[in-house]
């Protein structure tokens, strides 16, 4: 988790809390950190405009990516298919693995 970026920094202007906050973040106190589900860094970033502090700025939050899960992949592509081109119908053949850098 990670406190709020400011540009340009307190005093200066300030940045509201959002009321709403975007799906893949939480908060910790003061700190942002991704939700259950999301993995990154969570960056809170204070967008203001440096000429004049009177207009709010705006919390953006950026950094936090969801995570996908994995299926395996078919047992058929992972067979060395090749080895059993001439067996008979009815027959069984014992292929061996496809080599692979994949962890299983």
């Amino acid at each position: 988790s990670m406190p709020a970026m400011w540009s340009p920094g307190p005093p200066y202007c300030k940045c509201p809390d959002l009321t709403d906050v975007p799906e893949g973040y939480a908060r910790e106190g003061s700190d942002w950190r991704c939700a259950t589900n999301y993995t990154g860094t969570a960056v809170a970033r204070c967008v203001v405009n440096e000429k004049n502090c009177l207009i709010p700025g705006k919390l953006v939050l950026s950094g936090c990516l969801l995570v996908f899960p994995c299926a395996p992949p078919d047992l058929s592509l992972l067979l060395e298919r090749s080895q059993c081109l001439s067996v008979p119908d009815g027959l069984d053949c014992n292929a061996s693995c496809v080599k692979t850098d994949c962890v299983s």
